[in-house]
């Protein structure tokens, strides 16, 4: 298992993985395992609607379904032939992940801050008020509540690339949630460019499954997190016994 100063200065190395890789590893893994993908996928969509009824159980269980698709594909570069229950191994690691992920929330709760304060909280006001009186509600759209949407938007861009893979750390290289967190920030700000376009295509595919009446996202949600997962493996290198050769190249983000 490599430790922080090592994954750090693999990081610092900066070798950027091409996005048409990370793409064509994750459909050529779709197609070989469609059916447990697809089963995952749609299991996610009952334990989501079965937790929606439950306080906060969907935010307890987010980050390990969201674990499950690239952990799938990580057993079986190493097992060849995983079962199904490999999608749930993250819950082995349940402390670490989930403190990681409360730590990636908090980030997001700061960066709401301005918003709120710049304007927010009087918008709110008007719609308490309007429950009452749905007639009287009046919003205000105030200079002070635009500069606080865009400045929060830019924090949340900061803070997803950031922190985009600070739970495949904390899960695949086992380091603290703080390490976890500092791994992820440096590796999104040495390829915040790649990170973009990654968000952006992943947005993209995404997209496409809506638009096919929904039943695409069976296919789009999980090509979406296997391309996250071989960015992951391509810039930390994470080590299994039969994974893709990636074609790394220095000038390409």
């Amino acid at each position: 298992m490599k430790q922080f100063a090592e994954l750090e200065s693999i990081i610092n190395e900066k070798n950027p993985v091409k996005l048409s890789d990370s793409f064509s590893f994750s459909m050529s893994d779709f197609k070989r395992q469609a059916g447990s993908y697809m089963g995952f996928c749609v299991l996610v969509f009952v334990i989501s609607m079965v937790l929606s009824f439950i306080p906060f159980g969907s935010f307890l269980l987010s980050p390990f379904l969201s674990l499950g698709f690239s952990i799938f594909i990580y057993e079986e570069r190493v097992n060849n032939n995983p079962d199904f229950g490999a999608f749930f191994k993250g819950f082995q690691k349940f402390g670490n992940v989930f403190l990681t992920y409360l730590l990636t929330i908090a980030a997001y709760f700061l960066a709401a801050l301005p918003l709120l304060f710049l304007g927010g909280i009087a918008f709110i006001k008007e719609g308490l008020n309007a429950q009452q009186n749905q007639l009287s509600f009046d919003p205000i759209l105030t200079t002070g509540l635009v500069a606080g949407g865009l400045i929060t938007f830019v924090l949340f861009l900061v803070i997803t690339t950031c922190t985009a893979f600070a739970t495949y750390f904390a899960y695949f290289y086992n380091v603290t949630p703080s390490e976890a967190i500092k791994l992820s920030t440096i590796m999104g700000l040495k390829n915040f460019g790649h990170m973009i376009m990654l968000f952006l295509f992943s947005g993209f595919v995404g997209g496409i499954g809506i638009i096919l009446c929904g039943i695409g996202l069976l296919a789009t949600i999980p090509i979406s997190n296997l391309i996250l997962y071989y960015t992951f493996e391509g810039l930390t290198k994470l080590e299994h016994t039969n994974g893709p050769d990636f074609d790394f190249d220095s000038t390409t983000n």
